[in-house]
Formats: C-alpha cells, sequence, structure tokens
C-alpha cells in the first residue's frame, strides 16, 4: 500500500497540495479516483493533470465556464434555428419533388395529343381519338394534381424563405406572375374545351385548343427554368437598399 503523509498524499517525495487536488476534482471528478480516494498519484497522473489544468485555465482567478445547450440558452436558440432550416428545406424538397412528377408528364403529354389530333384529322380513323380521349383524362389529372402541389410550393417561397424572397423578390415575382398569366391560364381555359368541346365545338376549334394547352405547358417551362437559371447565375440586376 502506498504511503500516506497528513498533509496530503505522497508518491516518490511529490505532494498533492489540497486547493491542487480541489481544482482537479473540479475539472475532472471522475478521471483521477486516485486522487478523489485519497490513494497516492503516481508523478506522470499530476503531471498530465497540471497539463491539463493549464490548458483550461485552472489556475486563472476564474474556473473554467462549460456552458450547456439548454433550449433558452444562446446554445438552444441556435440549435432551434438549424432545426427550423432543416425542417424548411424537407418540407419544401418533399413538395417540389411531388410536384415535378405531375409538369414532366404535362408537358409531353400536351404535345403526344396534338400528334393524336393530328393523326386524325389526316386519316379520320377514330382509333386516334380513342387515344387521345384516354390520355387527355390523365392529363387533366396531372394538371390538376400539379396545380394543387403548385399553389402549395409557390406559398412555400414566402413561409420558409422569407429573407431570400424578401431580397428577390422584384425578380422572382414578376417571372412567377408570367408563368401563372402567360401558361396556366392558357392551360386552365383550354383544357376544358379539350375535355368537354370534342362534339360542340368545330374541329379546328378544339384542335387549336390541344395545341394552345400543349404550348401553355412548354410556355410554363421555360418560365420556370428562367428563374431557375436566374438563381444560379444571378445577372442583370442592381441591388438597392438591399433589395
Amino acid at each position: 500500500m502506498p504511503n500516506r503523509a497528513p498533509d496530503g498524499p505522497r508518491h516518490g517525495g511529490l505532494r498533492a497540495p489540497a486547493a491542487y487536488k480541489a481544482k482537479l476534482r473540479t475539472i475532472c471528478p471522475f478521471a483521477n479516483p486516485g486522487l478523489r480516494s485519497g490513494l497516492t498519484p503516481s508523478p506522470d497522473m499530476l503531471a498530465g493533470a497540471r497539463a491539463s489544468m493549464q490548458g483550461f485555465g485552472a489556475f486563472t482567478a476564474q474556473p473554467p465556464v462549460y456552458q450547456e445547450r439548454r433550449p433558452g440558452g444562446p446554445n438552444g436558440r441556435q440549435m432551434e434555428m438549424m432545426d427550423t432550416l432543416l425542417l424548411s428545406r424537407i418540407q419544401f424538397a418533399a413538395n417540389i419533388s411531388f410536384h415535378i412528377l405531375f409538369p414532366t408528364i404535362t408537358i409531353a403529354l400536351g404535345w403526344v395529343l396534338v400528334f393524336f389530333k393530328w393523326r386524325y384529322a389526316r386519316t379520320s380513323d377514330t382509333v386516334w381519338m380513342d387515344a387521345y380521349f384516354f390520355w387527355v383524362k390523365v392529363f387533366a389529372l396531372s394538371f390538376a394534381m400539379g396545380v394543387v402541389s403548385g399553389i402549395t410550393m409557390s406559398f412555400q417561397f414566402g413561409t420558409n424563405w422569407p429573407g431570400f424572397m424578401e431580397s428577390v423578390g422584384n425578380i422572382a415575382g414578376p417571372l412567377l406572375a408570367y408563368e401563372i398569366m402567360t401558361a396556366f391560364f392558357m392551360e386552365a381555359v383550354f383544357l376544358g374545351i379539350m375535355l368537354f368541346g370534342f362534339s360542340r365545338v368545330p374541329g379546328w376549334a378544339h384542335t387549336g385548343a390541344t395545341v394552345l394547352v400543349a404550348v401553355g405547358t412548354t410556355m410554363s417551362t421555360f418560365w420556370i427554368l428562367v428563374l431557375n437559371s436566374w438563381m444560379h447565375t444571378p445577372q442583370g440586376f442592381e441591388m438597392r437598399d438591399g433589395v
């Protein structure tokens, strides 16, 4: 058993003062059970503990301060902000991943419907109109789902990224408005003629409605790609007062 001395543990002539042991317990109370139990520490243990305490400022007037990650403190608030940012990204990514499925269908399917209508006009074969009436229902369903998810996504521009939209709203806003005015309205108006106007309007009007809907989907793609391209390579603008 190691020897003990009245003024503290001793090992090989090296003493551990009481104030030193108290500092050591404050910093690492579980790392040195020998000091806590009164056993004699080795010289290497004391030298390592002394270097550790010097690194943490244990011999200064103020003891080391450890900040806890509490929800109400600064670190907690930072974690809360990071959680909000992550949730916003997840929500927007989920919405746009769901939304993009339907525009990709309508963009291509619109011109397929134009092809069916053109083939029917050339051959008068009803098989082309049978295919047309089947796929126009798929087109209408995809268009409706794209509208619903697109409206939600347009609101998320402001709710999830208000700071970004406040800075770039003068550019992003008009481009989104062009997409709605020149593409969405055109598709919505003439889609009704495609669905219900085959026996109510002349053939050329029905064919023209099909062409305009296909053009509208392509124009919608154009405006969205313009906005996406500008966000990647912003050019041709001037920031004034942060906007």
